[in-house]
């Protein structure tokens, strides 16, 4: 008898520069989940801790979530200067 299927996903943490005001730090949220999770067919469930920190925990409503995945999150974060410090964890069961 097998399991049922895992359904994977990943955790990512960000915080914002300090020096970014927090209606900024809004506004790239916003562009994060458009430019990002909304085109990939991405879920990011949870949101901002506080003003400037987020975290999300990323799926996908009908497949599972993929190293590229993870990939393009990461390659997003880091292209963007007011991103101080970010975290893109490691694909996991979310069951």
């Amino acid at each position: 008898m097998s399991g049922a299927c895992p359904r994977l996903g990943f955790d990512v943490r960000v915080v914002v520069d300090d020096n970014v005001p927090s209606s900024r730090a809004e506004v790239i949220r916003e562009i994060f989940v458009r430019e990002v999770l909304v085109p990939n067919a991405l879920t990011g469930t949870g949101a901002s801790v506080h003003a400037g920190h987020w975290l999300y925990t990323i799926s996908r409503e009908s497949e599972q979530a993929t190293h590229t995945d993870r990939e393009l999150v990461s390659a997003w974060l880091s292209g963007r200067h007011e991103i101080a410090d970010f975290d893109v964890g490691p694909l996991v069961d979310l069951r």
